[in-house]
C-alpha cells in the first residue's frame, strides 16, 4: 500500500514541479530589471 501512495506523491510532484518552476521564472523575471535598475 504505501508503494502506491509514493507514486501519488511522484505524480502530484510532477503535475506541481512546472507550475512553481513557471512561477519562480516569473518572479525572478519582475525582479532581475529592478536590480539592474538599481545597480
Amino acid at each position: 500500500m504505501k508503494k502506491r501512495k509514493d507514486i501519488k506523491k511522484l505524480l502530484l510532484a510532477s503535475i506541481m514541479a512546472p507550475e512553481v518552476a513557471a512561477t519562480l521564472v516569473g518572479t525572478a523575471a519582475k525582479l532581475l530589471p529592478a536590480t539592474f535598475i538599481a545597480a
